[in-house]
């Protein structure tokens, strides 16, 4: 089950630091997060519009014109490509429980 940690770890980071308040905005966590919320839309893509409204909230609060430039450095191309690649290498039903993971809500009270 090492691909789930890698699919949290990758994750959690890039949520992590994309939240932290008035920090500087570091295009490959953003790239660690869409990419692996990307792979993930396409792994299931019946829920693909969650995987985008997670991504999204990395990015919350970048103004548009950031954000755009950002997406076009070479720091969150190579990180994106890196993760991406990564993921590929994950066989399909690791892929699917961990992307799964992201979307399951615990409804036991």
């Amino acid at each position: 089950m090492k691909a789930k940690r890698v699919f949290f770890f990758l994750a959690a980071f890039g949520l992590a630091q994309s939240a932290g308040a008035g920090q500087p905005f570091d295009g490959s966590e953003l790239a660690m997060v869409r990419a692996t919320m990307d792979f993930c839309a396409a792994v299931n893509p019946e829920v693909a519009s969650t995987y985008r409204e997670i991504a999204q909230f990395a990015a919350q609060g970048l103004p548009d014109d950031e954000l755009t430039k950002v997406m076009a450095s070479d720091d969150y191309k190579a990180a994106y490509d890196d993760v991406s690649a990564k993921l590929d290498e994950i066989s399909d039903e690791e892929a699917a429980q961990a992307c799964d993971s992201f979307v399951k809500v615990d409804t036991r009270s």
